[in-house]
């Protein structure tokens, strides 16, 4: 469970970065809130299955 739970947050991660690249590239450089908004829902994301997952 533990292994499904970092490679959960390795993706959430992963995910967010490139969601970041997209909007700085597309939206010129207003990605700060969708950055921040990104980072907020991944890493509670990642804390809800790390609870479910013990």
């Amino acid at each position: 469970p533990l292994a499904i739970g970092v490679g959960i947050v390795i993706a959430a991660i992963l995910g967010v970065v490139v969601v970041q690249g997209w909007t700085a590239v597309v939206g010129g450089g207003t990605w700060i809130v969708p950055a921040i908004l990104g980072w907020f829902v991944a890493v509670l994301g990642a804390a809800v299955i790390l609870q479910r997952s013990r």
